[in-house]
């Protein structure tokens, strides 16, 4: 079980490696729109948590930037809280699209993601890597082995719920 969560952690580092030129270029792309919160999730779904939370406390969002500098728990429970209070009280579809996807992947669930990937393919505008260690990252069931991620990627890929590997 060690040996396979370390396999995990590895993966996900080695993804944001891998990721971080598109990270950065989503994160400037965002930043130059004046999309705050589009940069924000950017760095977030590239798996730079800290670039997450400079970009919040710079931009006057103090709280957000404390939960994303969070240990991964924490902010998973306080992100399900708040989704739950958006939900309930039925401000949710008041909450810009931006706000929604950070906290929906920091509470670990990909639902945002997968419903603008199958509703808008070519505009989804985020690559099969980035998708694949976004899901990586907020898995619920972190004992699960690596293979049996990726035969779970590729029934959201069959699913139509998450974008292919390219050649």
């Amino acid at each position: 079980e060690m040996n396979e969560s370390r396999r995990v952690e590895s993966l996900s580092i080695l993804l944001k490696r891998i990721n971080s030129d598109d990270t950065a270029l989503a994160v400037s792309s965002a930043q130059f729109s004046g999309d705050i919160y589009g940069s924000i999730f950017a760095a977030l779904s590239g798996g730079d948590n800290a670039k997450a939370s400079s970009i919040a406390l710079e931009s006057g969002n103090p709280r957000l930037s404390l939960m994303i500098a969070s240990s991964f728990p924490q902010a998973r429970s306080y992100a399900d809280a708040q989704l739950d209070c958006w939900h309930q009280s039925g401000a949710e579809t008041h909450v810009p699209t931006g706000i929604l996807r950070i906290f929906f992947l920091m509470s670990g669930s990909m639902s945002v993601e997968d419903q603008m990937f199958k509703s808008n393919k070519s505009s989804y505008g985020i690559n099969w890597m980035r998708n694949f260690g976004m899901r990586l990252k907020s898995r619920c069931n972190m004992e699960r082995s690596i293979s049996s991620f990726v035969n779970q990627y590729n029934a959201c890929i069959s699913s139509g719920l998450a974008p292919s590997p390219k050649p």
